[in-house]
């Protein structure tokens, strides 16, 4: 019996039971009720803890380089409202949600990546066109689906449109393009038609993908709605075009459009109007030594000064004073009803600016050009250095606007 106790003893001490504490011990009493579900889920806590500090930390890092970098500011000119004559800009960038992803809504994807990434969407891109829906002088636009997860959103996919055969000026025109992504990309303004990213393999050189805008261009919407539009909504379209216009002319390092017309300012569904090809017709001109507003009806808006130098075989450089001729050519198109020079044909423009002949006063019974609307495009239209800045052209557009509106208030 004796023996037979100790057996028991000894067993119970090499028992792993003997080694757990007393339940009445505070250890004891910690593993006795802990749950193994819960202490995984304890663990799992911890590391999504560290990785959120993790990222916090590069988020930060990030947030820091992208201020010493900085991000290009909106100018002085609210969207489509008053001047600050003061000309301060200013200097604060952009806030970002850093947790922004591809669901935000549809006014936010221009905001997805930081202001130096352009998306490469090639691989997002569905359902393009066989045909091009429009034709520009050196792009086609084909429309396309944007698909972003579940969603489906219609997009305006701009593809150039080769008249060079030399690899060498290909690649000089792709290098040239990735630079003037960069600067698109970065725009951010109403009346800016936003750069949503990039596709490849649908041209010789980078597509772009743009929003779609139902209205279509300038020139469309004025054709189809000119004669149920009072004189104020007119306005109102070019102090919106302003705007835009003067958003690129007082950036830090300013923006030309170089190629103003009624086809490259697009209306959304709400008639708002954004600018949208800025900068690409001089990038044409530099690369390949052609302009798109040499040919064609582009003609009929650009600027007397740019035609004669292409005449006399030197390369033409468009400046602000050339938007300004532009501009002064969309008045005309927007409160005529008529695009410039409609009672000519395209190969007879070309004479027309050289010898420095104007398009004459609309006499039209439609036409809603005063004898003081006359004399603003006619300043427009001036020699280069008398021309007013865009500045002064959206103030007398606002002071035009406001009192069209006291004849229907």
């Amino acid at each position: 019996m004796l023996l037979q106790v100790r057996k028991n003893k000894e067993a119970a001490e090499r028992s792993p039971a003997a080694a757990r504490p007393s339940p009445g011990s505070m250890v004891g009493r910690v593993h006795s009720t802990a749950n193994p579900a819960l202490l995984r889920r304890s663990r799992t806590i911890s590391s999504s803890h560290a990785e959120a500090a993790i990222q916090t930390l590069l988020w930060q890092l990030h947030e820091t380089k992208k201020r010493q970098r900085g991000c290009i500011p909106h100018n002085n000119v609210k969207d489509g409202g008053a001047v600050n004559m003061d000309n301060s800009t200013t200097t604060n960038p952009i806030q970002r949600d850093p947790l922004r992803r591809i669901h935000s809504p549809v006014e936010d994807i221009p905001a997805f990546s930081s202001a130096d990434e352009v998306l490469d969407l090639t691989d997002q891109i569905e359902g393009l066109a066989f045909s091009p829906v429009a034709r520009g002088g050196f792009a086609d636009v084909y429309a396309g689906i944007w698909v972003i997860g579940r969603r489906r959103l219609k997009v305006a996919i701009k593809v150039l449109r080769p008249a060079w055969d030399k690899p060498q000026v290909q690649k000089k025109i792709e290098k040239r393009l990735k630079r003037e992504l960069g600067i698109w990309r970065r725009l951010q303004h109403k009346h800016i038609l936003p750069l949503y990213g990039i596709a490849d393999g649908l041209g010789h050189v980078t597509s772009m993908v743009c929003p779609w805008k139902e209205n279509g261009t300038l020139s469309a919407y004025i054709e189809l709605h000119y004669k149920s539009m009072r004189c104020y909504d007119l306005l109102g379209l070019l102090c919106q075009v302003a705007s835009g216009l003067s958003y690129l002319h007082g950036l830090p390092s300013p923006v030309v459009h170089g190629d103003l017309t009624g086809s490259n300012v697009l209306i959304d569904e709400d008639g708002i109007a954004c600018l949208c090809d800025f900068g690409l017709s001089i990038m044409m001109v530099e690369c390949e030594g052609t302009s798109s507003g040499s040919t064609g009806g582009a003609l009929r808006w650009t600027a007397p000064e740019l035609v004669k130098l292409r005449s006399e075989g030197k390369t033409p450089k468009a400046g602000k004073e050339c938007d300004i001729y532009s501009f002064g050519s969309v008045t005309l198109q927007v409160l005529s009803g008529r695009i410039p020079y409609h009672y000519l044909q395209n190969i007879q423009i070309l004479w027309y600016l050289i010898n420095g002949t104007k398009p004459v006063r609309p006499v039209e019974a439609d036409s809603r050009i005063t004898d003081t609307y006359w004399e603003f495009i006619q300043r427009c239209w001036t020699q280069p250095e008398a021309r007013p800045n865009i500045n002064e052209v959206l103030t007398q557009l606002q002071d035009f606007r406001d009192k069209a509106s006291e004849s229907f208030s």
